[in-house]
C-alpha cells in the first residue's frame, strides 16, 4: 500500500480564525451589538478562540492516532497488536575474541581458571563487551588460546564496527593475566525498530494471514525477521523482469529473496535469519523452495564540475552542493531498484549559486532491476574555476 499523500485528516475544524469568527458572530447575535477590533470583548474572544483551537488540534491529533498512516508510538504499537505485529526490539552487536591464558606458574598453586559468562572486555568509553558463555581453562606448561563469543553490553548499532585492536583488555580479571584481541569486526547490533518501518509491516500484515505465498506476504515475513532488513525483493518465475537475477534460472516453485541490509553487507547469520523466518511451515507454501542472497550491487561514480554565478560564494556553494548530493544518495541507500539517472544527479547538485553542472560520470542512465542495489563508490565534485559565469545571480 502506498503512503497516503493527502493533507492530514481533520475530524473537527481547528482554524483559530474561523473559531474566532464563529464566537464573535454568536456574541453579536446574543448581545445585539457589533464588535470592532480593539474592543475588550473582541480581545477576550481572540483569547478564547486561541485556547479552543489548541484543544481542537489536540482532538484532531488524538483522532489521527487511530489511523496507521499517521499514528506514532505508542499508539502505533497498539494498532499493530490488532494484526499481530509487534515492534522489533534492539539487538546487541556480537563478535569473537581470542583470549590467551599464560602458562602455569611453577610457584603458583592455581591450576584452573574459571572465566564466568558476562566477563567484561573493554571496547571504548561508551560500549563494553562481555563473554557469552563460561570458560573453564586448565593451566599447563604452555600458553593457551581460546576463541570465545562476545556481545555488547548495550543494545543497538553503537556496538558495530569494533575492530580487533579495539577489544584489547579483560576488565574482569580471573586471577591471572589474560591477553585479549578481537577476531574480526563486531556486527549485528540493531536499534529498536522505528515508526516508519513498523508502519509498513502493519500494512503488510494482512497478506501474512494467507499461506498462498504472495509477494507481499514474503516481504512481511522477511521484514519481520530482523529490523536490519531495510528492503527486500521477492523474485519468482512469475514476476521476472527483463533482467534476470544472478545464478541459475529461476524455476517454477522457487522463491528467491534479496534482503537489503545497511551497506549491503549482511552480518553473520542475518541471511539465515531471513531464510528461517520465510521457510517456516506456517509461512511457506508446501511447494515453494526459498533461497536467500544479498542483492547484486550496481556501483557507480559521480564526477561533476560546477560552474557558478559570478557573485556566488564558491566554498559555501560547493559545500551546499555536496550536502545536497549526500541527501540524494542517502535517500537511495535503504531501497532496492533505484535506477542511476544522470539528470537526477544534476538536479541534486544544482543548488542556489550554481549556474551549470557538467556531469561526466555517470555518462548515461543505468536501469537497476527491482532486486538490485545501486551504490555510489566514489565521487569527485569540484568547481570549474576557470570558467565562472559572468552574470550576477539575482
Amino acid at each position: 500500500m502506498s503512503q497516503i499523500t493527502t493533507d492530514l485528516p481533520k475530524f473537527i475544524n481547528d482554524d483559530p480564525t474561523a473559531i474566532a469568527q464563529e464566537i464573535a458572530a454568536y456574541y453579536q447575535e446574543k448581545a445585539g451589538k457589533k464588535l470592532y477590533p480593539g474592543q475588550v470583548e473582541q480581545l477576550l474572544i481572540d483569547l478564547i478562540a486561541y485556547r479552543e483551537s489548541m484543544a481542537r488540534a489536540a482532538f484532531n491529533d488524538a483522532g489521527r492516532q487511530n489511523l496507521v498512516a499517521f499514528a506514532r508510538a505508542p499508539m502505533l504499537d497498539y494498532l499493530g497488536e490488532l494484526v499481530g505485529v509487534t515492534r522489533l526490539s534492539a539487538q546487541r552487536a556480537t563478535g569473537k575474541a581470542k583470549l590467551t591464558f599464560p602458562a602455569k606458574a611453577s610457584d603458583s598453586g592455581m591450576t584452573q581458571v574459571i572465566l564466568p559468562a558476562g566477563s567484561k572486555i573493554a571496547g571504548n568509553a561508551n560500549v563494553q563487551f562481555q563473554t557469552v558463555a563460561e570458560l573453564v581453562v586448565t593451566l599447563n606448561a604452555g600458553a593457551q588460546d581460546f576463541t570465545v563469543d562476545v556481545e555488547a553490553t548495550v543494545r543497538g548499532d553503537i556496538g558495530n564496527g569494533f575492530q580487533p585492536a579495539d577489544l584489547n583488555q579483560l576488565v574482569d580479571t580471573p586471577g591471572v593475566k589474560v591477553d585479549v584481541v578481537g577476531v574480526g569486526a563486531t556486527s549485528g547490533g540493531i536499534d529498536v525498530e522505528d515508526d516508519e518501518r513498523l508502519r509498513e509491516r502493519i500494512r503488510l500484515a494482512p497478506e501474512s494471514f494467507s499461506v498462498a505465498g504472495s509477494v507481499a506476504a514474503y516481504r512481511h515475513h522477511a521484514l519481520s525477521a530482523t529490523q536490519g532488513v531495510l528492503d527486500v525483493a521477492v523474485v519468482s518465475a512469475s514476476n521476472l523482469g527483463k533482467i534476470a537475477p544472478p545464478g541459475d534460472p529461476v524455476q517454477p516453485g522457487e522463491v528467491r529473496l534479496f534482503p537489503l541490509f545497511r551497506g549491503n553487507q549482511p552480518g553473520a547469520g542475518q541471511l539465515d535469519q531471513v531464510k528461517s523466518a520465510c521457510s517456516a511451515d506456517r509461512v511457506r507454501p508446501l511447494t515453494d523452495k526459498v533461497t536467500v542472497a544479498a542483492p547484486p550491487n550496481y556501483p557507480f561514480q559521480v564526477t561533476a564540475r560546477l560552474q557558478l554565478y559570478a557573485n556566488s560564494d564558491s566554498q559555501q556553494t560547493l559545500k551546499a552542493a555536496n550536502a545536497s548530493l549526500d541527501a540524494y544518495l542517502a535517500g537511495r541507500d535503504d531501497k532496492l531498484g533505484c535506477d542511476i539517472v544522470p539528470s537526477q544527479l544534476v538536479a541534486a547538485l544544482s543548488v542556489p549559486g550554481v549556474y551549470q553542472v557538467t556531469l561526466s560520470q555517470p555518462a548515461a542512465a543505468m536501469v537497476v532491476p527491482y532486486f538490485g542495489w545501486s551504490s555510489c563508490t566514489a565521487r569527485d565534485v569540484q568547481l570549474d574555476a576557470a570558467d565562472l559565469d559572468g552574470v550576477d545571480h539575482d
